[in-house]
């Protein structure tokens, strides 16, 4: 994440990986859009855990049901 968010892309994240050794979740090299991937589902599950952490907030409006 931090590599992406100091400006670099996707292929140079990528191939700074690869470099450093490190190998995917299922034991692969890094390819461009694995690493694409990786950063979106974490961005996913922040976003999860902030809505998680939120107040549960309920909203009654007016229903009319007509038969």
């Amino acid at each position: 994440m931090h590599l992406k968010s100091e400006g670099m892309g996707y292929r140079k994240v990528a191939k700074y990986l690869n470099g450093m050794g490190h190998k995917t979740p299922t034991g692969l090299i890094y390819s461009p859009s694995s690493v694409q991937s990786l950063i979106k589902r974490i961005h996913q599950r922040e976003k999860k855990m902030e809505l998680i952490g939120q107040e549960e907030k309920l909203k009654y409006s007016k229903i009319k049901i007509n038969f």
